[in-house]
């Protein structure tokens, strides 16, 4: 039996070149696993600080995607880390951390959000399978 998998060729190359090159996607390359995707909100707390935890158990550092609707009147997300200013000294601080076992998304000063208001989030979590 022979090699099974797919493979799709750029445009003018063939799929039986052997060259991965030539292929916008070939299933025996190494590409991003997904580990994990969330998508939910948190509860803004405290405008001194507010870190929402999520668990992904991989034992080491992975690689990531984190997005957040900044203010509770955006229709879009934005990706994490980001930082932007309000007006008169007010700012949105945004930051995302990562461990071992955990992505921690770290919020403060969120202009349009009061303590108590829900703030939407989505996050990605890539693994290597074979670390």
């Amino acid at each position: 039996m022979g090699n099974y998998g797919v493979k799709i060729a750029k445009s003018g190359y063939s799929v039986n070149s052997p060259s991965l090159g030539d292929y916008i996607y070939h299933s025996s390359y190494p590409l991003l696993k997904i580990k994990l995707i969330e998508k939910s909100s948190f509860v803004y707390s405290d405008s001194k600080g507010t870190t929402k935890t999520i668990y992904h158990g991989l034992g080491y550092t992975p690689l990531f995607d984190a997005y957040m609707k900044p203010t509770n009147s955006s229709t879009r997300y934005r990706q994490i880390p980001y930082r932007n200013y309000c007006g008169v000294g007010m700012y949105e601080i945004v930051n995302v951390y990562v461990n071992n076992n955990n992505l921690y998304i770290y919020v403060s000063g969120l202009c349009g959000y009061a303590e108590g208001n829900s703030i939407p989030y989505f996050v990605i979590i890539y693994y290597d399978p074979f670390d």
